[in-house]
């Protein structure tokens, strides 16, 4: 698991309180479209490269999918957590904030968006911890 949630627990203040209120069912499907500088302050965009390959994802999104995204998120139930899950997370996650676990491998500075700008690291962290498994 790569910078998510493993439970219902783990999801921001934020996104519980959108889906208590149900505010994400009036959210405009082209928000994102708009607010290009803050969703890049959100997911930890860090440079030039990082940017233009965020903004053409944005531009690329369609509504629809987005806002079926936001209601799977709101409404998703999770409690239950596999002992045997390798979790990788940023420790500058401001979607997800890095849950304090002692089973999740720590990417330092990792952000959102590490998949992308550190996926070097998490390369080398998979290869390591996959020869592990029996």
């Amino acid at each position: 698991l790569i910078s998510s949630a493993a439970s219902r627990h783990e999801l921001s203040k934020a996104e519980l309180l959108l889906g208590r209120t149900g505010l994400y069912k009036i959210l405009p499907g082209n928000i994102l479209h708009n607010i290009n500088f803050i969703i890049g302050h959100l997911i930890g965009l860090q440079s030039r490269e990082d940017k233009a390959l965020a903004t053409e994802m944005i531009v690329n999104i369609s509504p629809h999918f987005f806002r079926w995204a936001i209601t799977q998120i709101i409404r998703w139930e999770n409690n239950a957590v596999p002992d045997n899950m390798i979790r990788l997370h940023g420790t500058a996650d401001k979607i997800i904030p890095f849950p304090n676990d002692g089973n999740i491998i720590p990417v330092k500075d990792g952000t959102h968006f590490m998949v992308f700008n550190k996926a070097g690291e998490i390369n080398s962290i998979l290869q390591t911890e996959l020869v592990k498994i029996p």
